[in-house]
């Protein structure tokens, strides 16, 4: 098992890949819970890496576990000897059968309250905002520019330039424009006009100062968002899901 601990701000810049995956039973490997063990190894790793988007790739080290460098008694993998998916092959695919894209079209999951009031994090630079509580609103789909009402300045991508862990900031910019999406519940996707990538942050991090960025479009928490009325005509506070 491998333990990162990183700086706050470097997390930020990170884009990691889950690699060479093989989970080995030791010396547990006639016990009776030992498949479900493995399989609760490999599940837990795919949640991380799916719940995180720095996290772009998830590789296993081999197929069957004859061909495993652990050893084929060590059932490592995901397939036997004779390359049968094993149950932790069934424990992978059962997560990935939860993820948005396994899902599209379903439009049932509603575990918000369009009615709620919403309490985001206190931005202590806003000084016109008298209430740190915001009731969500619906905006209507459609490409929008998205200006600050204080700085002027437009939500935009950094250089223009359409790609994965691109930062968003604020710039002078207003040719850039964002594709709203209502995805149900009051919430939002915001799709980049460079391209096929989402507003996202980083990590999905809740923290304040996370880093805004783009990222290729795959409608997770992290990607998701939600419009609230402030007591101005036409400007809203945006606030993430988590």
């Amino acid at each position: 098992m491998l333990v990162f601990k990183t700086n706050h701000n470097l997390t930020r810049l990170l884009i990691f890949h889950i690699t060479e995956l093989d989970v080995s039973c030791e010396s547990s490997c006639y016990a009776s819970d030992v498949n479900n063990k493995q399989s609760q190894v490999f599940s837990n790793a795919l949640k991380a890496c799916l719940s995180n988007s720095c996290c772009t790739g998830f590789l296993v080290w081999g197929i069957g576990d004859k061909d495993s460098w652990l050893g084929a008694d060590k059932k490592g993998l995901l397939f036997d000897n004779n390359y049968q998916p094993k149950s932790q092959y069934t424990a992978l695919l059962s997560v990935l059968k939860t993820t948005k894209a396994a899902s599209l079209g379903n439009k049932n999951n509603n575990n918000f309250n369009s009615n709620s009031n919403i309490t985001p994090p206190v931005n202590n630079n806003y000084e016109e905002t008298q209430s740190t509580t915001f009731k969500a609103t619906k905006i209507s789909d459609g490409w929008y520019k998205i200006k600050n009402p204080k700085s002027g300045l437009y939500l935009q991508v950094r250089n223009s330039k359409g790609a994965d862990s691109q930062n968003v900031e604020l710039g002078d910019d207003d040719s850039q424009m964002w594709k709203i999406k209502n995805i149900g519940s009051n919430y939002v996707t915001l799709t980049s006009s460079l391209g096929d990538f989402m507003l996202d942050v980083c990590m999905g991090d809740t923290d304040d100062g996370v880093n805004a960025q783009i990222y290729t479009s795959h409608g997770e928490d992290a990607q998701q968002f939600v419009f609230m009325e402030t007591d101005t005509k036409n400007t809203y506070v945006i606030g993430t899901k988590n």
